[in-house]
């Protein structure tokens, strides 16, 4: 009888903990995730900016050369580095919860 009671009573408290336990690590695992997914967003649009900034085309029949994609390079930019102050905000305040 008494046996049966510490089992119950102690598997009860092992539920709660493992349930607990999981959903704090879902909860990481979500967040870590996102600060991931805005990283390599940032920096995939850095990328993109610096072949915005960078691309060249000639125009017909002369030989100069000027950059058609040249005003798209900065609002990328930016939006780049938005994205990367928040990801870092997300794993600061990640960190101090911790």
């Amino acid at each position: 009888m008494q046996i049966t009671f510490f089992i119950k009573y102690f598997s009860g408290f092992s539920r709660i903990g493992l349930t607990s336990l999981t959903k704090t690590w879902r909860e990481t695992s979500v967040k870590f995730k996102t600060e991931i997914s805005l990283l390599m967003l940032s920096i995939a649009l850095y990328i993109l900016s610096a072949f915005c900034y960078s691309y060249e085309a000639l125009t017909e029949g002369t030989a100069s050369v000027y950059y058609p994609y040249q005003g798209y390079a900065v609002p990328l930019t930016v939006t780049a580095s938005a994205l990367l102050l928040v990801a870092a905000i997300l794993y600061s305040k990640r960190q101090k919860q911790s």
